[in-house]
This record gives C-alpha cells, sequence and structure tokens, in this order.
C-alpha cells in the first residue's frame, strides 16, 4: 500500500468542501475578516445567489502589498501567534483556511490599500498561479468571486436554487446586522438593494431587518452585572413565528447555534404560546474570552462554554423577570380596561340560557360522539347501525401516563400545587356571570379570575381522552372499509414491529402486502379528525425507534388537541348556571389549569392585592 501526499491544490479543495459550503458561507468568512479589519462600513453585491458573483468591499484596515501573497496561503493568519492564544480568541476569523478554500474553487481576487501605504494593490490569477500589482485604491479591501465550484462540479450540483442561496446570504445577513448595529451593511442584487442599514444602532438594525412593526413589540433585556453580560431584545407573548428564523444568538460578537441556549428560551416560552409557535430573540451575550471555545466546528458555528449551568441561569431568571414584568403590567392594563365596561356587558347567572336550550351531553362530549355516564361507553351517532364498536383489548398493558411526561400541557405553571391546595381550601366560589358571551367571571375569597370558556372546555375533553389510556379504556371503532396505507418495507416493518403499542391508542394494523398495510380501526374519540396518511407519514419519521412510546404519546396528543379545539363551546355561546358549573367546578377541581391543550392560556386573574393596588388603597 501506497501513502500518498496530497498536493496543496487538492488538499485546498477538500477544506472548501469544509469551510466553503456554498455562497452564503463565503459571505460569512469575508465579513468576519472585513469586521476583523475595523470597517464601519461593508458593501455586498451578488448575482445569481452568489453563484455567478460575490463581491464584498469595507472601509477597513486593508492588508500590506508585502503581505498580500500570503492571504491564500493554507493557515495563514494574522489572529494567531502560539497555541495558547486558542484560548483567548478576540477575533471572528483566526484560522487563515477562508481565502485558502475560496480562492481554490472560483476566480477569485483581491483590491486593497493599507491605511500606512500610498498606493493600493491588486492579487489575482494569471496562467493559474496569483500575482501582486499595483492597483489604485482606496482605503480598505475589496474581495471578488466569481463562478464558484467552477472546477468542483461534484459540489456545484449540490447547491439549492439561486432563490435559495439567495436567502441563505440573506439569513446570514440578518444576522450580522443585528449582531454589529454599529456598522453600516448595503446589500445590492441584480434586482436592487435588499438590506441598507445606517449602523446608527441596534434599533435601526432592527427596523432594517424586521421592520417598525416587530420592533415596537419587542421588550429590551439589559442585565451587564457580573462576569457575564446580557443584553438584546425578546419579543412580547403578542407576536411569534412559526420557526426559529428569527432567532439570533451572539456570543462575543459572533453569531453562533447552541441547542442549550435555544432551550432555556422554549421553556421561559412554554406558558405564554401555543406549540410550534416560536419567539423573537435577539439575544447579545458577552463572556470571558476563555470560557468560550470558538475552535470546535469548521464553520464556526457552534462554540463550547465552560460554563453552561450558570449562563443558562442567569438568562433563565433575565428574561423570566421580563416576561413576568410584562405579564403583570398587561394584566393592569386589563383591569384598568375592565372598570371601564359598562355593566350591560354582562350576563349575570340569572339570565343565562336555560338549560332546555342548550343539551349538557352536547356541549361536554366531543361533536358526533356521545359519552354514557357508566365508565367509557362511546357510541357515534351518525354511524351506530353501519358500525361494529369494540373495547380494545390491550395484547401488552400500555405504561402508565404520568403527567410530568407532557410537561407543556399539565404543568401550567410553577405553582400548581400551591393552586391544588388553595383550591382543595377554599371552593366556596361564586360564579359571577358570562361577558362578551366568551369568558366566564367567577370569583373565591382571594381572587377573580376570568376564564375563557372554549380554552377550558377543550383542556376537559383533551383529559378526558388521556384519563382514558390511563386507565387502559381507549375504544376503538372499526372501518367499514379498511385504509390501505402504501409504504416502503422498512416502514411497513416498522409500524408492524409497533403494532402492539399502537393498538394500546385504539389503532388496529394488519399487514397487506409487500408495500402497505392496513387500517381496521381508529380510536373512536380520534375518527373524525384523523387524516391516516397524514398520520403515519409523521409516525415513519420517529427515528425507527420501537421504544420511542413518548414521541407516539406527543403525536397523537397534538391530534386529539386538534379535535378538542373543534369539538369544545366556542366563543359567543351561551349556556346554561348548570353547564357553567360544570366548567367552574372542573376550574378549581384541577388547580387551575393554565392551558389549553395547545398552549393557548385559559385564564387571568387578580387578587385581591392587585385590585388594592389597582385602586390606590395600598401603595
Amino acid at each position: 500500500m501506497k501513502i500518498n501526499i496530497l498536493d496543496s491544490v487538492v488538499f485546498n479543495r477538500i477544506s472548501a468542501g469544509e469551510v466553503i459550503e456554498n455562497p452564503s458561507s463565503v459571505v460569512k468568512e469575508l465579513l468576519d475578516n472585513c469586521i476583523d479589519a475595523g470597517a464601519n462600513i461593508i458593501s455586498i453585491k451578488t448575482k445569481d445567489g452568489g453563484l455567478s458573483y460575490i463581491e464584498i468591499s469595507d472601509n477597513g484596515s486593508g492588508i500590506p502589498k508585502s503581505e498580500l501573497s500570503k492571504t491564500i496561503l493554507p493557515h495563514a493568519t494574522s489572529k494567531l501567534y502560539k497555541a495558547e492564544d486558542l484560548f483567548f480568541i478576540s477575533t471572528l476569523g483566526f484560522r487563515g483556511e477562508a481565502l485558502a478554500s475560496i480562492s481554490e474553487v472560483s476566480d477569485f481576487e483581491i483590491r486593497t490599500r493599507y491605511i500606512n501605504e500610498l498606493n493600493g494593490c491588486i492579487l489575482y490569477k494569471v496562467n493559474d498561479k496569483y500575482v501582486v500589482e499595483d492597483y489604485p485604491k482606496e482605503f480598505g479591501t475589496t474581495v471578488i468571486v466569481k463562478n464558484l465550484f467552477f472546477n468542483t462540479p461534484a459540489r456545484y450540483k449540490f447547491l439549492s436554487s439561486k432563490s435559495s442561496e439567495e436567502n441563505n446570504i440573506k439569513k446570514i445577513l440578518s444576522h450580522y446586522i443585528l449582531a454589529n448595529p454599529n456598522i453600516s451593511f448595503i446589500w445590492e442584487t441584480e434586482n436592487g438593494y435588499i438590506f441598507r442599514s445606517n449602523g446608527q444602532g441596534i434599533k435601526d438594525s432592527i427596523i432594517t431587518v424586521y421592520g417598525t412593526n416587530i420592533y415596537d413589540k419587542l421588550l429590551p433585556l439589559n442585565d451587564v452585572e457580573g462576569r457575564i453580560k446580557i443584553s438584546g431584545y425578546i419579543s412580547s407573548p403578542e407576536i411569534y413565528k412559526s420557526n426559529r428564523n428569527y432567532q439570533t444568538y451572539i456570543i462575543n460578537g459572533r453569531c453562533i447555534s447552541d441547542s442549550g441556549l435555544c432551550g432555556v428560551i422554549s421553556n421561559l416560552y412554554s406558558k405564554y404560546l401555543m406549540k410550534h409557535c416560536f419567539p423573537i430573540i435577539i439575544l447579545n451575550l458577552v463572556i470571558p474570552f476563555d470560557e468560550v471555545d470558538v475552535n470546535v466546528h469548521p464553520t464556526k458555528k457552534e462554540v463550547r462554554l465552560s460554563n453552561t449551568k450558570q449562563l443558562y441561569g442567569k438568562l433563565y431568571n433575565t428574561i423570566k423577570f421580563c416576561l413576568d414584568k410584562f405579564s403583570e403590567d398587561k394584566q393592569k392594563a386589563t383591569i384598568n380596561s375592565f372598570l371601564n365596561i359598562d355593566s350591560s356587558e354582562f350576563s349575570q347567572g340569572h339570565n343565562v340560557h336555560s338549560p332546555s336550550e342548550f343539551d349538557l351531553g352536547q356541549i361536554f362530549s366531543p361533536k358526533g360522539i356521545q359519552i354514557s355516564n357508566n365508565n367509557v361507553i362511546v357510541e357515534d351517532v351518525n354511524r351506530i347501525n353501519q358500525t361494529e364498536f369494540i373495547t380494545n383489548k390491550l395484547i401488552n398493558e400500555r405504561p402508565n401516563i404520568s403527567k410530568e411526561k407532557y410537561g407543556s400541557i399539565y404543568s401550567d405553571n410553577n405553582n400548581i400545587e400551591k393552586h391544588k391546595t388553595m383550591a382543595n381550601l377554599d371552593k366556596n366560589y361564586l360564579i359571577l356571570g358570562q361577558i362578551f358571551s366568551t369568558y366566564i367571571v367567577v370569583s373565591n375569597s382571594e381572587s377573580v379570575f376570568f376564564i375563557d370558556q372554549h380554552a377550558l372546555h377543550e383542556r376537559i375533553l383533551f383529559d378526558k381522552y388521556y384519563s382514558d389510556l390511563k386507565n387502559n379504556t381507549v375504544l376503538s371503532q372499526y372501518l367499514i372499509i379498511p385504509e390501505i396505507i402504501n409504504c416502503t418495507v422498512e416502514q411497513k416493518k416498522y409500524i408492524l414491529s409497533i403494532s402492539s403499542i399502537l393498538s394500546t391508542y385504539g389503532f388496529i394494523i394488519e399487514d397487506f402486502d409487500k408495500f402497505s398495510f392496513r387500517v381496521l380501526s381508529v380510536p373512536t374519540t380520534l375518527n373524525s379528525c384523523l387524516n391516516l396518511t397524514d398520520l403515519f407519514e409523521q409516525i415513519f419519521n420517529l427515528n425507527f425507534n420501537t421504544e420511542n412510546i413518548e414521541a407516539i404519546d406527543n403525536l397523537l396528543s397534538e391530534r386529539f388537541a386538534l379535535l378538542a379545539c373543534k369539538a369544545a363551546v366556542k366563543a359567543g355561546d351561551n349556556f346554561s348556571n348548570e353547564q357553567l358549573n360544570h366548567l367552574v367546578e372542573y376550574f378549581f377541581k384541577e388547580g387551575f389549569p393554565s392551558k389549553c391543550p395547545h398552549g393557548r392560556p385559559s385564564y387571568v386573574s387578580f387578587s385581591k392585592n392587585d385590585l388594592e393596588k389597582i385602586f390606590k388603597r395600598k401603595l
């Protein structure tokens, strides 16, 4: 066996594959160099999403002519001098790989003028070799990258479309504008200007990236005491997005990805936002350089922190204080608004509809489903003469469902045990009535509660299903025509391997042919909202882990949350004293559940002390 020593051209192209993934990674690496050079104005020009042309200019310190030829050599850097410097990195770039890698996979050119030199110079390629010559230029540096990956077709074919690559650049630039509010960024494409930030501070940066409407709904963070300093903005619970693309995490000026930081944020906002809703975050952390290792990822997207417990703890407390204050201020504003409501808006208990006008069994069971008082006997009233109902005989006993497993649904707030204790001690509550045909007003000796009737009823229906699961009393309903699900051989094998688990949820599965299986029955309570093809497609994606019971739990819980939402009493519905009592009794019995299955608040409350402060009885 012969051992080959790779030529520099070969290993530079290999390195380019690690550092330079696409046009946006070129832009990122070049922006790092601009910022390290002290620039306060950076101009970016791209064509075809950066595939055919990228030009980045800055007004930084420039590169001396005598040093210019070294910039494209492997591991050539002005940031490090000895190994110990790796533990105190304060610059964005430091490895000296970027320019060497980019120059090997593109038509590459650098024009620069150093601050202490009278003339500029240029580095460009002649007959596959780079040369340096004099070139008239103002102070600063311009890097031009043309025809990216022209000589590595295997990598070029894996690039996305021009519009997708342009969106990737937009995401990178958004983060850099937010992380460097005192630098002006100007980005121009063949279709015109995309970003033009003025470098006039964080407000200007946020408005440039997100617009005024979002900026007006952000809450400022500022905790600069101690070794770890936290600043930035977070969105109020009134505004959210469907993904995490609007979250920017900055550590010592470097935009990074960190699952731990995302986890802290998700935990804090779970009390305020529904599932699959994400806040807008611009988080700027300053941490001692020796506690951050930035040399752990080829593109420096991730860092390693030496004291995560202290960081996450301080971050949690800082954001929690901010959100709690916002919530408190909003409650005070709500009660002030409430005090101005005309008394005619209230429907007192004796004025609501009589029991004969609204069937109690209908309002407190899913639509089209009838719930008996004898244990759990469920019948579809529309298909009772057409469909055979069976009680599911479990093949294997299902593990008990613990409320702790559903943290985002059951652990409504940190004081739930305190609330349960309070509910047990004081059941002398008074139902004051219903307002706006949407909210139930209840008081006890300590507080007044405004309950969202729809959210609370959703919770009742949702809890009913999980009570059935816990007690192994879920009922199945045979389908008149079994539904055939097409899939791969591997997917079918996976589904059949967990069929006993699925049976505990009310699904009876049967092998059909090589590339499909069929569903014979489904849970009665879920039948009206199930799209089986979509459901099993999601189950296929649970990493083919036959032990992943919790993932299946969570998936089916979302499905039932949808059913509960459709079946629950709606805003605008009036109902009887008996029905009001049923909802309110559940509310106190369950320890004031603060969220519906989707995570939307089910009530707001004001204590006697809150009201006394509002009316200035207490200061």
